[in-house]
């Protein structure tokens, strides 16, 4: 009986271990996104309008590349020139530096 709780103990250990970060939970993840988002921000017409979705929402996604380098496509809300609420598409790849800076390596939005 000892074994079989040390055995599902390690396991479970294991488990959560691997779990896959993504933004919500803090870290570079987080940043990455922020990033995405102020780099699609400077595209649009009216900026301060902006509205992003939740990352787990549909339409949403995001990966860690590796190299430092994060990818993420989502949609927005924002105004056009005439004030009406629009959503459009927008994808986005961002590297965190070795100094800790970002740099936006593609910000396009559709």
């Amino acid at each position: 009986m000892k074994k079989r709780v040390v055995l599902f103990l390690a396991l479970a250990a294991l488990i959560s271990g691997c779990k896959k970060r993504v933004p919500g939970d803090g870290g570079a993840e987080d940043v990455a996104l922020s990033e995405c988002q102020k780099a699609i921000k400077k595209e649009l017409r009216a900026p301060a309008s902006a509205v992003f979705p939740e990352f787990n929402a549909d339409g949403t996604s995001g990966a860690h590349m590796g190299d430092g380098v994060y990818i993420f496509n989502s949609y927005v809300d924002s105004q056009n020139g005439f004030g009406a609420m629009l959503r459009s598409k927008w994808n986005c790849k961002v590297r965190e530096l070795n100094d800790g800076q970002w740099k936006t390596l593609n910000a396009q939005v559709f």
